[in-house]
C-alpha cells in the first residue's frame, strides 16, 4: 500500500528568506569562513556544468583534514517558528577524515547563550550530481537572540564542493525554490526590487486582515494612470487620471421584465468616478 509521508504546502506562497539563492545577484548574499584549524579557499564558480540553475554557484575547497571552510548566512527569524534549510550540493573530491563530511547546518543561541547545532544528512564520498540536502529545526519560543546562522560546510575533509539553489522557508516540508529573494519585504526594504518609474512610495505595513498572508507591501504610484473597461491594455479607455486623485466604486442593481417570458431579472452595472472630497468623518 502506497502511503503519503509528506506534503508541499498545497495554494500557500513560499517566501524565500535567504538572500542570492542561487547565486545570481551582482553582489553575492553569501560569506565565508575557514576555521583557525583549517585550510582552503571559497570562490564563485561560473563554470554551468557545475550549477543546478543558471551559470553560478558556490564553491569552496578544503584542503586539510582538519577543521572547516564554509559558505554562511545569517538571518533574523520569529521565535517558536518551524523551519526548514536546504539546498542542492555536488562533491567532486573528497579525501576525508573518520568523521569528516560535507552538510548544511544551522546555528542559534538560546537564552542560556548555549549555541545549538542543527545539521543535515551528511555527504561522505563524491556524488555524480547535485544531491537535495536539507534540515528542519525549530526555535525555542524563549529565545533571545534570534538570529540563525546557515552554512553550506565542509568539515574534516580534503575536498571539492559546488553548492546551488538553496532556500529557507517556514514549515518542515521541501518546498520548490523560489528563486526570488526577499519577495514579501521582510527585510524591510525594497532591496532585489528596482523601480523603473519616478514616482515610488516604498513600503506599507498592512494586518493579514487587508492582504493575506504577507505583512508587508511595495506601493507604486503613477504620474498618470489609465483605467480599461476590461484588464487588457487592449480594452477600451475608460479614463485617465493623475497621481493624487481619489476614485471610488458603485454598483447599481437593475430589475426589469424579461422580453422572452416576462419573469423579472435583476443585473448589476459596476461605475468607477472620481471623489470629488472627502467623505464627512462621524
Amino acid at each position: 500500500m502506497n502511503c503519503l509521508e509528506n506534503a508541499t504546502k498545497l495554494q500557500t506562497n513560499v517566501v524565500q528568506l535567504l538572500k542570492d539563492p542561487i547565486i545570481q545577484a551582482a553582489t553575492c548574499g553569501w560569506k565565508t569562513e575557514i576555521s583557525s584549524d583549517g585550510s582552503g579557499k571559497t570562490e564563485i564558480n561560473t563554470n554551468t556544468a557545475l550549477c543546478k540553475v543558471g551559470n553560478r554557484s558556490l564553491k569552496l575547497e578544503s584542503t586539510a583534514k582538519t577543521g572547516s571552510v564554509c559558505w554562511y548566512q545569517d538571518v533574523s527569524l520569529l521565535k517558536g517558528q518551524t523551519y526548514t534549510v536546504s539546498m542542492f550540493v555536488k562533491v567532486t573530491k573528497m579525501d576525508r577524515a573518520s568523521d569528516g563530511a560535507v552538510f548544511l547546518r544551522a546555528r542559534y543561541q538560546d537564552k542560556d547563550n548555549v549555541w545549538h547545532y542543527e545539521d543535515s544528512e551528511q555527504l561522505k564520498s563524491t556524488t555524480t550530481d547535485f544531491i537535495h540536502l536539507h534540515k528542519t529545526f525549530t526555535l525555542p519560543a524563549d529565545i533571545v537572540k534570534t538570529s540563525v546562522r546557515v552554512y553550506l560546510v565542509a568539515m574534516h575533509t580534503i575536498c571539492t564542493v559546488y553548492g546551488d539553489m538553496a532556500q529557507l522557508e517556514t514549515g518542515s516540508t521541501v518546498s520548490r525554490c523560489n528563486l526570488v529573494d526577499n519577495g514579501d519585504f521582510h527585510l524591510g526594504t525594497t532591496s532585489g526590487f528596482t523601480k523603473t518609474g519616478s514616482f515610488e512610495d516604498g513600503l506599507t505595513s498592512v494586518g493579514t486582515s487587508n492582504i493575506i498572508p504577507v505583512q508587508s507591501a511595495i506601493v507604486v504610484s503613477a504620474a498618470k494612470s489609465t483605467v480599461y473597461a476590461t484588464p487588457s491594455l487592449n480594452g477600451t479607455k475608460v479614463v485617465e487620471v493623475t497621481k493624487g486623485t481619489h476614485l471610488y466604486a458603485l454598483c447599481l442593481l437593475y430589475t426589469s421584465p424579461s422580453p422572452r417570458d416576462g419573469l423579472l431579472i435583476s443585473y448589476a452595472v459596476f461605475c468607477l468616478k472620481k471623489k470629488k472630497q472627502e467623505l464627512n468623518r462621524s
